[in-house]
């Protein structure tokens, strides 16, 4: 048990604390998202500004997307640029190891669990002749998202609604894994001269993808099919890519003082602060240049952290935060995975507010108690299922 808590509150050598940071702090981030999306929905709503605010902060999946592009990435670089071959067994191995255990653990049990209440529900209306339409309806919805529920087995729950409003991300993130390798190796590693050329024309096409769905008459919810499709997304891993090329092979354009600049910095930081001041709507700039702003910004904060890698932590309020975020990021992928089913059991719970607590307070303090279970869950289940798999993971990187 030592061993395992030490693992989980101290980074590796080569990791930068301050990537772990984002990571920590956008999974909290996240919880908050999808708690005022639900349980104080509402208590909010009664508020568009404020409402506004916590739904756009949804864009802490494009921060994930971002430093997914440059942790991955930045890996191959450094392989390549040390003459070490492209594995493709290694990588995805490790990929495998990584995320497979956790994430198929995940998806079978809620299939099961839901199975087993779909049986239950039938076995009900037909026993009571039950004859609610609100009732029969919500039936009927949740056996055709079970139908679906085989998308997420196979990494497309991006574009196929099925039992999980989460999981998509996920996928996206699979659909980049199993890319990346082959697009570095026969295209990138192939024409190391015109990698900028490669990454620029591609970022670029994710948004011309964008435009394209908004002035399309055959696309009807444009900010949904925007927002889900691996095609108008996949730019934030773009920039990821591009942090980590510069870091490898240029790492005087990190080192600039036009990106070390105070000045440049908050311009790109007032980017993110204006995109969230975009509505989630089917508007020209919801659709289209809402995720450029997003990703540059996070992009710069990617940048901010890796000169920032010297800092030190040795003093005692420092080393406790060290260990947090290290903490958080370790098991930042299985609070992901169990956040909303924790929330859906807190929500059948229906906690009502003491007459004695404002209703600030009121969910202030059961979003602790939410966010605290929520990571207590995470703690278990990634010491019973991830942890054994990772461990077998980093035996192959030392061999």
């Amino acid at each position: 048990m030592k061993k395992y808590f030490h693992h989980l509150t101290n980074p590796h050598p080569r990791e930068i604390l301050s990537l772990h940071t984002i990571r920590g702090i956008g999974i909290i981030v996240v919880l908050m998202v999808h708690f005022t999306h639900t349980i104080a929905k509402d208590a909010i709503i009664v508020n568009p500004q404020l409402f506004l605010f916590f739904s756009n902060f949804s864009s802490a999946l494009d921060a994930f997307f971002v430093l997914s592009g440059f942790l991955i990435s930045e890996q191959l670089f450094r392989a390549h640029k040390n003459g070490k071959d492209m594995s493709f067994k290694r990588f995805f191995r490790n990929r495998v190891l990584r995320i497979f255990p956790g994430y198929y653990f995940f998806i079978s049990t809620i299939a099961l669990l839901t199975f087993l209440q779909i049986l239950l529900i039938e076995n009900a209306i037909e026993k009571k002749g039950i004859t609610d339409l609100n009732i029969l309806s919500a039936y009927i919805d949740l056996k055709s998202m079970f139908r679906a529920s085989w998308a997420d087995f196979v990494f497309v729950g991006n574009y196929i609604k099925n039992l999980h409003v989460h999981t998509w991300s996920l996928s996206v993130e699979e659909q980049f894994y199993f890319c990346i390798p082959f697009f570095m190796t026969f295209v990138l590693f192939k024409y190391p001269k015109h990698t900028m050329t490669f990454l620029g024309s591609l970022y670029v096409i994710a948004l011309l993808f964008r435009l394209f769905y908004f002035y399309s008459d055959d696309v009807t919810n444009k900010f949904e099919k925007m927002y889900y499709s691996t095609e108008t997304r996949y730019d934030a891993f773009i920039v990821g890519i591009i942090i980590a090329y510069w870091s490898q092979y240029k790492p005087e354009i990190l080192k600039s003082k036009f990106l070390k600049s105070s000045i440049t910095f908050s311009i790109f930081i007032l980017l993110i602060v204006l995109s969230h001041l975009i509505r989630k709507d089917d508007s020209f700039m919801a659709v289209t240049f809402k995720n450029n702003l997003i990703n540059l910004g996070f992009g710069s904060l990617v940048i901010a952290c890796l000169n920032m890698n010297d800092f030190s932590y040795n003093t005692p309020i420092r080393s406790i935060y060290k260990s947090t975020m290290t903490f958080l990021a370790r098991i930042s992928f299985t609070i992901y995975l169990w956040h909303m089913t924790v929330l859906s059991v807190l929500g059948n719970l229906k906690l009502t507010k003491p007459d004695y607590l404002e209703n600030s307070v009121f969910y202030v303090i059961y979003f602790i108690g939410y966010a605290l279970l929520s990571i207590s869950v995470g703690v278990v289940l990634y010491r019973l299922i991830e942890y054994p798999f990772i461990m077998i993971k980093d035996k192959h990187k030392t061999s």
